[in-house]
């Protein structure tokens, strides 16, 4: 079985300006584990785990608040093709 044939389309995904929260949302929303993050030409540039969000909540005492995706999300994450 394929990657492609296993994820819904479209995926969610969010831009790295968005607030921390909308990721959130939509990882609770959509009961997925993490959503990935595009820059303006649709590029993979990140993504927000549930990891990442509980370790953000941890460390800081204003949580996701006033923060973007940008300052939580895993840079460069590891990828494979659709196939």
């Amino acid at each position: 079985m394929s990657i492609s044939a296993s994820v819904p389309a479209p995926f969610p995904a969010v831009s790295p300006e968005e607030p921390a929260t909308e990721a959130a949302r939509l990882i609770v929303s959509r009961h997925i584990g993490a959503v990935p993050v595009q820059d303006r030409a649709g590029r993979l540039i990140g993504l927000v785990s549930e990891h990442d969000i509980v370790r953000v909540i941890a460390s800081r005492a204003m949580g996701l608040r006033g923060l973007a995706v940008e300052e939580v999300m895993t840079r460069e994450p590891v990828t494979v093709g659709p196939d």
